[in-house]
């Protein structure tokens, strides 16, 4: 038995440059093309690659975490459904999407989690002129 990768989603920066809401964006939109509610994510593995600023603490899977997480409360489903995740960050360079896909592949095959989400973004690390980033975010 594998694993199905049910939705892809991608977000280009329409008036965001920052990071976090442009991983959010996207990671909202695969869940609602694969009907999956955030309240049953059990697992999020960030593999960003560049970041804003070089943040690496707070961890930024915690924010989209956060984020994706927030219009749960708006329900009151929440209530009697309040499904647990867990996030972190996996830094593995370009290589860092297969390696989450291989990660959540296994908690997925012992059945810790029903479902799992890799998200990724790549900006460039901070805002004016900088030698070998010179492309729009």
């Amino acid at each position: 038995m594998g694993t199905i990768i049910k939705s892809v989603a991608v977000a280009k920066p329409f008036y965001w440059k920052r990071i976090v809401p442009l991983i959010v964006r996207s990671a909202k939109r695969c869940l609602r093309n694969s009907g999956i509610g955030a309240e049953h994510v059990g697992l999020i593995v960030n593999t960003s690659v560049y970041t804003e600023n070089h943040l690496r603490e707070p961890a930024l899977a915690s924010l989209i975490q956060n984020r994706i997480q927030f219009s749960r409360f708006l329900f009151t489903s929440y209530k009697t459904n309040s499904g647990k995740m867990f996030s972190f960050d996996l830094h593995n360079g370009g290589g860092g999407v297969i390696a989450a896909i291989q990660l959540i592949d296994g908690f997925l095959q012992t059945g810790e989690i029903q479902n799992g989400l890799v998200v990724a973004g790549d900006i460039k690390p901070f805002s004016g002129a900088t030698n070998n980033f010179n492309y729009s975010s």
